[in-house]
């Protein structure tokens, strides 16, 4: 972007946020747009150990999510307990992040039988820093970790990046893809509940009581635990110093508003 020639970078990861020189013609801007990155645990097949609820609860015991967002993330992030960030519509105020307990977690891993043992992550390139400071967090509690391709349908857990696209409705564009009968992130988890609670929200009509039905999936997956909840990692782009530029609150272009600063040598 030195050049001049280029207004917008999108898509960078922390990394490159964090290592960005604009030469004094562009800077690094963030929005906490409504994503999410988890681990889905890969229950399909019939003795899979991450069928044990007790288990997956313990693996989101393990994470101290605020050094992941920190470290890996680059601080450009929101936590949030489950799926949805603080005050957004349906976010479940009175539901708290996973404690980070090392003895409990180490504890239910030891019964599971799977001190000692390695687990695979599936996950992009990109991700390979947060990958990196998952496993030296589960070697904590005694598990080891190795990273395998994003594609890896047999990996114990698959790094998942999400957004929601829509004004109010988490549950259709984000809840549904992981956890609904039809969901592309499912990994083997039971959908019944989640699809019945989901109906419930479809077949309310009014604003606030939808936003209790939604909370109410949030509390009940979050209880479940078939993912391992992370964080709410910003988008990130390099814009121009003579470009004012607005980025969607969904993540994608729609409803961004960008305007070219005009300058004295161009007047």
């Amino acid at each position: 972007m030195g050049d001049k020639k280029m207004d917008i970078v999108t898509m960078l990861t922390p990394a490159e946020a964090k290592g960005f020189d604009g030469h004094g013609n562009a800077h690094i801007q963030s929005r906490n747009a409504k994503t999410v990155i988890a681990g889905v645990f890969n229950q399909t097949e019939a003795n899979s150990s991450w069928k044990n609820k007790a288990l997956r609860q313990a693996m989101n015991m393990a994470i101290d999510r605020a050094a992941l967002l920190k470290d890996a993330g680059g601080g450009y992030g929101v936590l949030m307990p489950a799926f949805i960030q603080p005050g957004r519509f349906g976010q479940d105020a009175a539901l708290k992040q996973y404690p980070y307990d090392v003895g409990k977690a180490k504890a239910e891993i030891k019964k599971d039988g799977l001190e000692g043992k390695e687990i695979t992550i599936g996950a992009a390139e990109e991700y390979a820093p947060l990958v990196k400071q998952i496993g030296e967090q589960l070697d904590k509690v005694g598990m080891k970790t190795k990273m395998v391709d994003a594609k890896d349908k047999s990996a114990d857990m698959t790094l998942v990046w999400h957004f929601d696209w829509s004004p109010e409705y988490p549950v259709g564009v984000v809840y549904r893809e992981f956890f609904g009968k039809d969901g592309s992130f499912r990994e083997g988890s039971d959908p019944t509940e989640f699809d019945k609670l989901a109906d419930k929200v479809l077949e309310t009509e009014d604003s606030a009581k939808q936003a209790k039905a939604v909370a109410a999936i949030e509390a009940y997956e979050h209880e479940q635990a078939n993912v391992l909840f992370l964080y709410s990692p910003a988008t990130l782009f390099a814009v121009s110093n003579r470009t004012v530029f607005e980025p969607s609150d969904t993540f994608m272009f729609d409803g961004a508003t960008i305007k070219t600063k005009t300058t004295k040598a161009e007047k």
